[in-house]
């Protein structure tokens, strides 16, 4: 026994609408990623500096695996650019690692990706859909992007007091 056109076509538009769920959380993990390379040229101090770029890779990471998820379902993705930062940390002078002037736009930048990343997160893990390998990836991925702008958030509210 065969499933009717009709359900056929409602599972190939629930599948379009999740491709299109996770080609969105790509989206906004490519634009955090953009956004944290251009933040790292304003960042002098280096504990930021390795943060900011542990975000950028993550988020690259993340979104990459996302591609790979919406091929797997028969989606389209196009490749994901990997972190655009090419600033070496080992190179920094010592007078750029004393130096304190961090962007004032940082925790701004920080708390903006943080917002529309993890909303979406969220958004998918309450939805029942998911299985349960999608929602452990989506879990993942959100407890690290929440670990890391927390990390990102206390070390730029540490400097910005001394």
């Amino acid at each position: 026994m065969s499933a009717s056109p009709h359900s056929e076509e409602k599972n190939s538009v629930g599948k379009l609408e999740d491709i299109g769920k996770l080609n969105a959380l790509r989206s906004a993990l490519m634009s955090g990623m953009e956004k944290c390379g251009e933040a790292l040229s304003d960042v002098q101090n280096e504990s930021l500096r390795k943060t900011i770029q542990s975000l950028e890779q993550q988020s690259s990471q993340y979104a990459n695996e996302l591609r790979s998820r919406i091929l797997v379902m028969g989606g389209y993705a196009p490749e994901t650019l990997t972190a655009t930062s090419t600033v070496k940390l080992s190179s920094l002078t010592v007078r750029q690692k004393v130096k304190k002037h961090i962007g004032s736009n940082l925790v701004a930048l920080c708390k903006k990706m943080e917002q529309t990343v993890i909303s979406l997160y969220r958004n998918y893990l309450n939805e029942e859909k998911w299985d349960e390998n999608m929602r452990r990836m989506i879990r993942y991925q959100m407890e690290g992007i929440m670990s890391t702008t927390l990390q990102l958030k206390l070390l730029s509210s540490f400097f910005h007091n001394q």
